[in-house]
């Protein structure tokens, strides 16, 4: 099956998955994709993430973590915006 992606908003060099936390699963990036995300994160535009997403973001990092597929310094990355 194939996904498009349309509406890609300039200087954004990651996408969300699951937006407002539609669907019931987690969603695991890459590492490269959790750096990206974080960094934007502690932006001053960290808001067009939707506030869901944000949620879902800290929560998906937590639980991976705990599962041991992202180190803890990723999940703190991640957390810390708040």
């Amino acid at each position: 099956s194939e996904i498009a992606v349309t509406k890609v908003a300039e200087n954004i060099d990651f996408i969300i998955l699951n937006i407002e936390q539609n669907g019931y699963f987690r969603v695991n990036y890459d590492k490269e994709s959790w750096f990206r995300i974080a960094k934007f994160l502690h932006s001053d535009a960290y808001h067009r993430i939707h506030v869901l997403n944000r949620a879902q973001l800290i929560d998906d990092a937590y639980y991976f973590m705990t599962q041991g597929y992202v180190s803890p310094s990723t999940f703190w990355k991640i957390a810390s915006y708040l």
